[in-house]
């Protein structure tokens, strides 16, 4: 049901892409996963190309299809070990968003917020655990939920430069389901703030 909910979401957001003005955008994250712990940052990265659909001359509609890479550097408290257990996730991400536009149209610098939603599905969950002495790395998927939804914030400014437009954008993100299928102390929750560079295309 999960995966057919996903399946639905990129439809959604396909539906509304046709010929016109994308951007590629690249970046890096601080990513945690533990709710309620401060768990160690990783640092994830993702890769992203998106649409933009008019809807004013302040607002437009934002669909994306980006490849990211959360997890933590840290995720499971020690208590008093010395066990370090590093968990990323792969993930293809489908966000939706609503930007606005602030200042004149003919700005040729202008600033933007936008807000949203996505849906992501986890396309590989690895944990690799250190010890004194020993490492070793396990597949998690079967333990873990692939599917995850959450809010996306962010900020941005585009500028021209080269005859070219580029975006520079810190977003943050907040997942809402919980991953882990085994009960742990904390519950399993992808956040991250992440810093984007990009060009419309």
């Amino acid at each position: 049901m999960k995966k057919l909910i996903f399946i639905l979401w990129l439809l959604a957001i396909a539906g509304t892409l046709h010929a016109g003005p994308f951007a590629a955008k690249a970046g890096l994250s601080r990513a945690s996963l533990v709710s309620g712990y401060a768990d160690k940052p990783l640092t994830g990265f993702q890769f992203s190309v998106s649409y933009e659909a008019p809807l004013s001359r302040a607002f437009s509609l934002v669909p994306e299809l980006a490849f990211v890479r959360r997890g933590s550097a840290g995720a499971l408290p020690d208590f008093g070990t010395n066990i370090a257990n590093r968990v990323t996730l792969d993930c293809l991400e489908a966000p939706l968003l609503l930007r606005w536009r602030v200042g004149k149209k003919t700005a040729a610098v202008r600033p933007f917020l936008y807000a949203g939603g996505y849906a992501a599905y986890a396309l590989a969950m690895k944990s690799e655990i250190e010890s004194p002495g020993q490492t070793w790395a396990e597949d998690i998927t079967t333990d873990s939920r692939r599917l995850d939804f959450g809010l996306l914030a962010g900020v941005g400014i585009e500028f021209p430069l080269l005859g070219r437009t580029f975006i520079c954008e810190g977003r943050l993100h907040k997942g809402l389901n919980r991953l882990n299928r085994i009960n742990y102390y904390q519950d399993w929750k992808t956040a991250s703030l992440t810093l984007l560079l990009g060009m419309r295309l």
